[in-house]
């Protein structure tokens, strides 16, 4: 049996997350500037080194819940959140090289997060930034000029195509993102652009260090790998897209060999994962009358196809017909995903 002192440090362990950030929201640092420990700081009170805190600090961040403003100086944005924090470390990057071989060993309808575009401001009292081409050759830095309105840079950090702007820096992710929670795809992916930001920052002198950045995510897409309608359909040769306005708002592929369901920049990020609840349903009636359809429209084309005979008005009316019915039985699926019903 374990005695009291090991059952003390095995609560202390799994609560250190929380520990920490009371601690920070209490105003204690890290460690002091000077001496490395102070009597007061979080090293000296949880007899830890610095490196031991620095993990937790960085779960935390990870998560949104901290913003670093200064040498061991940390503050609260905002309320503690397990469940967040755990769908964060539960979130897996995956590089371009890789993705194929873990999409391989992935279970159905994981969910893959890709394609993140974030635009990311300026930090204030910028200096220089006009010369910014000068301050690119200086760092030895290859970069291609746009013509666009302002003008701008277009380099490649760790195989990210970045965009300057007189305003901006636009960051285009390679890496994908596979999680079963959407929350943590975004704080992951976020938490990884932001901190290229940051490294780049240093070398053309743009002070990304602590504080807030503004950004904003211009593009993302969400897929449910290995799922089983997208994968009835691709074998069936059939490739839905549901359009809202002239802007595509949901597909199925067959993209790196896995059928993904795909839902292309949703308002809400969390509707993937309500996609995902309604297709997973066997019985869901809505599901059945879509296979109903998909094989009427597959035997009037392959009726067609064989019979090799020319269309006739009748032919297009009744397959058009057809066509029509199979958008309107997917185009509520669609919409429930995309509301979050």
């Amino acid at each position: 049996m374990k005695n009291d002192d090991q059952v003390q440090k095995s609560r202390l362990n799994k609560n250190l997350d929380l520990i920490v950030y009371t601690l920070i929201q209490k105003g204690k640092k890290v460690s002091h500037i000077n001496n490395g420990k102070e009597e007061n700081s979080i090293c000296a009170i949880l007899s830890l080194n610095k490196k031991a805190i620095g993990y937790y600090t960085d779960r935390l961040k990870r998560a949104g819940m901290i913003e670093r403003m200064g040498y061991g100086s940390w503050v609260v944005l905002k309320d503690f959140d397990e469940e967040e924090l755990k769908e964060v470390q539960k979130t897996r990057k995956v590089s371009p090289a890789n993705i194929q071989k873990v999409l391989d060993l992935s279970p159905a309808n994981r969910i893959r997060g890709h394609a993140f575009v974030v635009t990311v401001d300026l930090p204030k009292n910028v200096r220089n930034w006009g010369r910014r081409e000068e301050l690119l050759r200086d760092n030895k830095i290859d970069f291609t000029p746009l013509k666009i309105l302002g003008g701008g840079q277009r380099i490649m950090v760790r195989g990210r195509k970045i965009v300057l702007t007189n305003k901006s820096i636009i960051v285009y992710e390679t890496m994908n993102y596979l999680s079963n929670f959407v929350r943590g795809i975004d704080k992951t992916a976020i938490y990884t652009v932001l901190n290229l930001v940051r490294q780049l920052g240093k070398r053309i002198g743009l002070d990304y260090s602590y504080g807030k950045i503004n950004f904003r995510v211009s593009r993302r897409h969400y897929a449910l790998v290995k799922n089983p309608m997208a994968k009835q359909l691709n074998e069936k040769g059939i490739k839905i897209n549901i359009y809202d306005n002239g802007k595509n708002l949901f597909t199925t592929d067959a993209s790196l060999g896995g059928n993904e369901f795909e839902i292309l920049n949703p308002e809400d990020s969390k509707d993937i994962e309500s996609a995902r609840d309604i297709l997973e349903k066997e019985n869901d009636p809505s599901s059945r009358k879509i296979d109903e359809e998909i094989r009427t429209l597959r035997n009037e084309l392959l009726e067609i196809k064989y019979n090799k005979e020319a269309l006739t008005k009748a032919d297009v009316i009744e397959l058009r017909s057809d066509i029509k019915i199979l958008t309107e039985v997917i185009r509520p699926v669609a919409y429930k995903i995309l509301s979050g019903v």
